[in-house]
């Protein structure tokens, strides 16, 4: 930034505001050479940023910024995964987005893309409601929330990967709004219906509505892989 553009924009900025965003060029830059997603690039965060520079706001700015900036250092999110999931949040109009968590054990690659049995069968026959097997298959209408979590904001799978039972995989599904509330509870049991598959008295949320699996790379970042994806290749000791 030249020195005529600094006392320009100063005249109209508080300078907290201008060193913040200083130290934002920075974290961007490092992220894009480290080919990971900033959280500063997802969408609500970067809009609110820009919402507190136009209204010269610097405690708000600072306030957001610095709740950003705590996300950021544990986002592990690939470039492309991060850019993803974000475009899947900015068009969430009829349907609503959900994780989860698991340990799948010792993942093999195969033409770069993971794969074991569990989590073949998982992408082939859907997802076990667990939480509802746990109870014994007793409630009428089971939730979805037994077994996933809400996707609010990518600081919901930053929070999780990796947190929970030392687990490798975060399974992100997709249900229509139609049949679910925003806690993914039922609407109506049609919705049960639509979404679940029966197995004696176990649950299976059908695998239509898995979108794949966000799975830790050799690098280190955490990488998003398709359903279909994931059902190219076959784990060595499956049928």
């Amino acid at each position: 930034m030249g020195i005529k553009d600094f006392f320009r924009r100063k005249s109209s900025l508080d300078d907290r505001i201008i060193l913040r965003k200083e130290d934002l060029d920075g974290i961007l830059t490092q992220a894009r050479e480290e080919n990971r997603f900033s959280l500063f690039e997802f969408y609500t965060i970067a809009d609110t940023l820009k919402r507190c520079e136009k209204l010269n706001d610097p405690e708000q700015y600072e306030f957001f910024y610095d709740i950003a900036e705590g996300w950021d250092k544990s986002c592990h999110l690939s470039r492309e995964t991060g850019e993803y999931i974000n475009r899947l949040m900015s068009k969430q109009t009829d349907s609503l987005l959900a994780i989860h968590r698991t340990d799948l054990g010792v993942l093999e690659y195969n033409n770069g893309i993971p794969t074991n049995d569990n989590l073949h069968s998982i992408m082939k026959d859907g997802l076990i409601n667990n939480g509802h097997a746990l109870q014994g298959g007793y409630q009428e209408v089971p939730s979805l929330s037994l077994t996933t979590t809400p996707l609010n904001h990518l600081g919901d799978v930053i929070n999780l990967v990796g947190s929970y039972k030392n687990n490798n995989i975060v399974v992100l599904l997709q249900f229509p709004k139609d049949l679910v509330n925003n806690d993914l509870s039922f609407k109506n049991r049609d919705g049960m219906q639509k979404i679940y598959k029966k197995d004696g008295s176990i649950l299976y949320i059908q695998p239509e509505y898995i979108l794949g699996a966000i799975v830790k790379n050799d690098y280190g970042l955490d990488e998003f892989y398709s359903r279909e994806q994931l059902l190219s290749v076959r784990y060595r000791n499956s049928r």
